[in-house]
């Protein structure tokens, strides 16, 4: 339940940054405000659905830090900017992105007009129930997908519900990571896909990891990858250590934060895997320095006053762009890249 709720602290984080004018969603206010209306249903009492509602909207007044607003900034527009290159390599082809844990996140309608894309999220199932119900609620995300269902209106009804919407054009799927062992548990099609994992594989064992790495990259002819995750640094980096103590707090754990801390480690990662896929990384930092025009650069500058510059830098050295690839090349800048 603690890595679930990490979703609502990315949600929120956009939801500050779209605010701050860092970003552009028309989306995001309307499923965030659907969340919070059809919450409650997945709780059983009068008193547990109240305490519900009052988090969320707890949350949803919260003042995030310009520093936090930034790193959502450049984490959503580096991780678009890749999903863009991949698709714009296959204008006249089908082509799907796979989303795996994909919580609240809004690329779903933001690129439902796509012709010839296919959109696929699977996450726990409670967190997919729910969006799928703040779905239902809003008519401008059901008119959005093309999707005419019967919105629950209790709790018994919330869990009797199917958690799946199927469309020709998008699956939402309850898929808990940790059991994804055969391919045909998602309804994934061999077309050109690209496979997101944002802040994913962080909280899986590194077996795990590897285990959905290959099955997805076996099954499908042209597959790649395109992960973020933070990382710990070197072994004697405070910045990890810091980290693992926060989270434990939390009682969340990242396996894998200190075992690949560096972009180095990264890559020989993905190198021993044998995947026979080109490999290409970032550090957040490098993308913020490099992806960014300097119009781009100015304007968010102005959107609010930063002085943890340095601070800034370095919690962008300590997150990490990977991009797995074949049949096409991404455009972008990055610090590390070995040919498969």
């Amino acid at each position: 339940m603690a890595i679930q709720e990490t979703d609502y602290d990315a949600l929120f984080s956009r939801y500050s940054a779209t605010n701050k004018g860092y970003l552009e969603d028309e989306y995001l206010a309307e499923l965030l405000q659907s969340l919070i209306d059809v919450a409650p249903l997945s709780a059983q009492s009068p008193h547990q659905q109240m305490n519900t509602k009052r988090k969320l909207l707890r949350m949803k007044k919260s003042i995030k830090m310009p520093i936090i607003n930034r790193g959502t900034y450049i984490r959503t527009v580096a991780i678009d900017s890749v999903i863009e290159s991949f698709l714009n390599s296959f204008p006249n082809e089908k082509s799907q992105v796979v989303s795996l844990g994909a919580g609240s996140d809004t690329r779903v309608f933001r690129y439902s007009n796509r012709p010839n894309l296919r959109w696929i999220e699977c996450d726990f199932e409670q967190t997919v129930k729910l969006k799928k119900c703040a779905i239902l609620k809003s008519t401008k995300l059901r008119n959005c997908l093309g999707i005419d269902e019967q919105l629950p209106t209790n709790h018994e009804e919330f869990k009797s519900l199917s958690s799946t919407i199927d469309t020709p054009s998008y699956l939402l799927q309850a898929l808990d990571l940790n059991e994804f062992t055969d391919f045909r548990q998602l309804d994934i099609y061999d077309v050109p896909t690209i496979v997101l994992a944002e802040c994913v594989f962080c909280y899986l064992p590194n077996s795990t990891c590897n285990n959905i790495l290959s099955l997805l990259n076996t099954s499908i002819s042209n597959c790649s990858f395109l992960i973020y995750d933070p990382m710990g640094g070197e072994q004697s980096d405070n910045f990890g250590k810091v980290m693992v103590n926060n989270l434990a707090q939390r009682n969340i754990s990242m396996p894998n934060l200190m075992k690949y801390g560096t972009l180095d480690a990264q890559n020989a990662r993905f190198q021993a895997l044998g995947l026979n896929l080109n490999v290409a990384l970032a550090t957040i930092d490098h993308v913020m320095e490099t992806w960014l025009s300097q119009e781009e650069l100015a304007r968010i500058s102005k959107l609010e006053f930063l002085d943890e510059l340095e601070e800034c830098k370095l919690l962008f050295k300590h997150y990490c762009l990977i991009v797995l690839y074949k049949g096409w090349k991404p455009e972008q800048s990055f610090q590390v890249k070995a040919i498969a």
